[in-house]
């Protein structure tokens, strides 16, 4: 292939630029035609190839307008292969900081999975104090966002669940629900005070009244208080709203109990949250099956309802546990009952001993 070359080299020395560009593009159609011939890939030596790099080099950037037996890619190996400028020049690699190490990157997810409250700084100061090295706030940052974590969470701005889960041993909620029952007067609206135990989800339902007044509510929780102690349930905080009904007295019975009564701001329903299903629970599987004919006849549908609630039925919150029971003691085996309570209303479905 090389005694091609020579006559080209006298022809391109003796011709204008304008005579240069039609020759080249006559040689590429020439090239093309006899590579359409020739039906199959060309197969350099490796002195060919050295040919054509210090042949193209020369070119410059043109060579990509010139280039046909391989791609401008293909050449740009050769170079590297067999320029000599090129050769001693080691390849570039990736720059900027060395990638953190997998554990320490594992080791700050953890540590901001397992730590609501945490921000970017409290989690690098734990990772210093663990003698890590070559890391640094930016490098805490970039690891959180890219798994889609806050950096900047404060441990003194935590969530309302985090609040709850928090102080769920001695929390409590209480909201009320009311129906209207029949009376020889004519269908009046009744009302329940319900204290729920956010921990356990037990709860405790005072007797219903017509007129639930500021006096009604200081003396329903005196009763509450002396409920929980029996029951051994302590009692550190109750969350209530803003409803005029609770009034000074009831706060006042809870603190003398040693607990406090916390007042949700206005417009957030989820803050009290636990006792509103509760009761949405009752009335929609319980009060609303039913008409009520006097007092006492709500009074015995919320007693009823709440052994149902704290012995028979299963809640999502606890597992499929119920409040009062273990799984552990049922039986595996044996005949499948179901008992029965408010005529058929509520049903709960146990295996009978052997």
């Amino acid at each position: 292939m090389a005694w091609l070359f020579h006559p080209l080299l006298l022809l391109i020395a003796n011709s204008t630029r304008s005579e240069l560009a039609g020759q080249i593009e006559f040689l590429k159609a020439e090239n093309a035609i006899l590579r359409a011939r020739l039906g199959r890939q060309v197969r350099l030596t490796g002195a060919e190839k050295q040919l054509l790099v210090r042949l193209g080099t020369a070119v410059g950037k043109g060579i990509k307008a010139v280039l046909t037996v391989v791609s401008y890619k293909t050449f740009r190996v050769w170079i590297r292969q067999f320029d000599p400028a090129t050769a001693a020049v080691p390849a570039r690699g990736k720059g900027g900081r060395p990638r953190v190490r997998q554990d320490v990157r594992d080791l700050v997810l953890r540590l901001a999975r397992e730590n609501a409250g945490w921000g970017y700084t409290r989690i690098l100061g734990e990772i210093r104090k663990l003698r890590i090295t070559g890391i640094c706030r930016s490098t805490v940052v970039n690891i959180l966002r890219e798994n889609g974590l806050d950096p900047k969470t404060d441990a003194t701005h935590g969530t309302w669940a985090d609040f709850l889960k928090a102080h769920a041993v001695g929390l409590w909620q209480c909201d009320f629900f009311s129906k209207h029952v029949i009376t020889p007067d004519g269908v009046r609206q009744c009302f329940v005070l319900a204290f729920l135990h956010v921990q356990s989800r037990r709860v405790y339902l005072s007797p219903c009244t017509f007129n639930p007044n500021p006096a009604w509510t200081a003396q329903q929780a005196e009763r509450f208080v002396a409920d929980a102690k029996e029951k051994d349930l302590p009692v550190a905080m109750v969350l209530r709203d803003r409803d005029s009904n609770y009034g000074h007295g009831f706060d006042g019975v809870l603190g003398q109990s040693g607990a406090e009564a916390r007042v949700l701001p206005v417009r957030s329903p989820n803050t009290n949250a636990y006792v509103e299903r509760f009761v949405q629970t009752v009335q929609q599987e319980c009060l609303d099956q039913f008409i009520a004919f006097g007092i006492e006849h709500l009074d015995l549908l919320c007693r009823e309802y709440a052994k149902h609630y704290h012995y028979e039925r299963p809640h999502q919150g606890l597992g499929n546990r119920v409040p009062l029971g273990d799984l552990n003691e049922s039986p595996t085996t044996g005949s499948i009952r179901c008992h029965e309570r408010l005529g058929g209303v509520l049903k709960h479905y146990f295996r009978e001993a052997a």
